[in-house]
Parts: structure tokens; C-alpha cells; sequence
């Protein structure tokens, strides 16, 4: 295990203190603007595209990616949680703190590195189905609910 810490790259671990830094600024009620919304989405949505292309079994993993995007907006829907951020003004909206993104960034941060880190290695994981499954389904949840919070907002905000 300290070996895997030890060669991980110093770039991966800014990326973890970014988004600790960016989670734990929204455990407090704030401000922001309607791009502001989207920003974690469209940053993270490349990246795990990225990642998914590398994997042997590419064709699941995109399939559970998206079932798992899906999944995440029918779980905003149902939960309600698009209510945490109230337009106010234009293009200025009030989000209301929430443990839930930072969570969410560590936790699909966490997920691509443990899976990055099994294929450098080669581990026989990288061939399980059920982990292929496992991590595609759990990012694309976090990231469809993240991503349909602030779409579901907007959405409701112009109707």
C-alpha cells in the first residue's frame, strides 16, 4: 500500500486537496452564479469519459457509466434535492450547504484512482465484471445526481 502512495504522482494529490477545498467550501450556504452550477460536472464528465476509454472492458463500463448517470438524476428527482439551490436574482442563486458534493468529489476521485491504480498494477480486478460494474454504475450516480441537481434547478427555475 505505501508503495502505491509513494509513486503516486504529485499532481493527484493537488487534484484531492482541490477538491476537498471545493467540497468543504460548500458545507456553507452561498451565492453563486448560474455557470458556478455546472462547473464540477463539466470537469469531472471528460475525465471519467477518459478513464472509461482506458478500460479493457470499455463497452461495460460505458454501459454502467451511463445507467449510473441515469440513475443519479432519478435519485434528484425522487429525493427532491434540486430544492437546495434557489434562483434570486439573475444568474445568482442561493445553494444551501451540503455535505453531499463532497462526498461526491471524494468519492469519484477516490473510485478513479483505486481503478486507475489496479490497472497500472495489472490487477486481476481489472477483468471483474462485477468492479468494472461496481465503479462505473457508483460514478455515474454521483456524478448524474451532482450534474441533475444544478440542471433540475435551472430547469425549474425557467418553467
Amino acid at each position: 500500500m505505501m508503495e502505491i502512495i509513494k509513486h503516486t504522482p504529485i499532481w493527484a494529490w493537488i487534484i484531492l486537496v482541490i477538491l476537498t477545498l471545493l467540497g468543504l467550501r460548500q458545507l456553507r450556504p452561498r451565492q453563486i452564479r448560474t455557470f458556478q452550477l455546472f462547473i464540477a460536472p463539466i470537469i469531472f464528465f471528460p475525465l471519467i469519459i477518459i478513464n472509461i476509454s482506458r478500460n479493457h472492458h470499455y463497452e461495460l463500463a460505458t454501459l454502467a457509466f451511463l445507467s449510473g448517470l441515469i440513475l443519479g438524476a432519478i435519485l434528484v428527482q425522487l429525493s427532491k434535492q434540486w430544492q437546495t439551490i434557489t434562483p434570486i436574482a439573475q444568474d445568482k442563486w442561493q445553494q444551501q450547504g451540503s455535505v453531499l458534493p463532497l462526498i461526491i468529489y471524494l468519492f469519484i476521485f477516490l473510485s478513479r484512482y483505486f481503478e486507475t491504480v489496479v490497472r497500472t498494477i495489472q490487477h486481476p480486478l481489472m477483468d471483474n465484471q462485477h468492479f468494472i460494474l461496481f465503479i462505473g454504475i457508483s460514478t455515474g450516480i454521483c456524478l448524474g445526481f451532482n450534474g441533475a441537481v444544478s440542471c433540475l434547478a435551472v430547469w425549474k427555475q425557467k418553467r
